[in-house]
């Protein structure tokens, strides 16, 4: 016996940077790089102009198509390159959760309303500009990934230098307030903030409609929860809770939670469905 027949071979590290690149996020990374190369001629010919969204085109015209041309086309080459460094790191991961049909459902729904989101809120001179770029799909998806893992830690590199790690429902609700206060403050960097509100608008629609999903700490639920009082008078009375038999609580309450947990995981649980896996677990005592 000799010994070399033994011999342990280490295995070689595999040392990969993000997720593995979905078929659906390589489509659309391709589609976006192949028009932006286009891009160069385009720009020089009116054809450009009508494929963006330009409000007043949009409206008067019902150029509609322009809805949905605007995402594939980006202003410079650090522009297509954060969006599609955003859409492959997070995109990705929400394909293999959602599925490729409720992945490309979410994407093309926070672009739409991104762009419509722009083109109502655009009066006067600003009608005339048009705006490009999948920004407002991608906030769309930014949102979806907060609301599916919203504990998850990330890091963030600010200025691309100094490492800052957060959970994403506190990073993604970040980016929303930056939004916000660029918008309040009539921020004059050329940058649609409109638009991106109107991503992360329809992005969270859908994942709440789709998969009755909530973003933690949401302020209109924080807001509410401050002013709600038990036993609260209404002209029809005052709110009672009328006893139900244990096994139909359980039925009727506690099962559909169960299979939501069993399929999305326990942060995707509403506040109201966290209070009712409570009042079961003390019930059961």
């Amino acid at each position: 016996m000799n010994w070399h027949e033994y011999e342990y071979h280490a295995p070689r590290p595999h040392i990969r940077f993000g997720p593995k690149l979905t078929p659906t996020v390589k489509t659309l990374i391709t589609i976006n790089v192949v028009v932006f190369v286009f891009q160069s001629v385009l720009a020089r010919t009116p054809l450009f102009f009508y494929l963006c969204v330009v409000p007043r085109l949009l409206f008067r015209k019902l150029f509609l198509w322009q809805l949905f041309t605007y995402m594939f086309l980006h202003a410079n080459l650090w522009h297509i390159l954060l969006n599609m460094f955003v859409l492959w790191m997070f995109g990705s991961e929400l394909e293999v959760r959602l599925g490729r049909k409720q992945f490309i459902q979410l994407y093309f729904l926070s672009g739409l309303g991104a762009g419509l989101c722009y083109a109502l809120t655009s009066w006067g001179p600003r009608a005339f500009m048009p705006m490009l770029g999948a920004s407002g799909a991608v906030f769309g998806l930014l949102v979806a990934y907060a609301m599916l893992f919203p504990e998850r830690y990330l890091t963030l590199l600010v200025f691309f230098v100094f490492p800052v790690t957060l959970k994403a429902k506190h990073l993604v609700l970040g980016f929303a307030l930056l939004e916000i206060l660029s918008v309040v403050s009539v921020a004059r960097d050329n940058v649609a903030h409109f638009a991106h509100l109107g991503g992360f608008l329809f992005g969270y629609i859908y994942m709440r409609s789709k998969f009755g999903l909530t973003l933690p700490y949401a302020f209109a639920n924080r807001l509410r929860d401050l002013f709600k009082k038990p036993g609260r008078s209404t002209r029809q009375g005052t709110y009672k809770y009328t006893p139900i038999d244990a096994q139909e609580f359980i039925d009727r309450e506690v099962d559909p939670i169960l299979a939501k947990i069993s399929r999305y995981g326990m942060s995707s649980l509403s506040r109201k469905e966290r209070r009712i896996l409570k009042k079961a677990r003390s019930q059961m005592k």
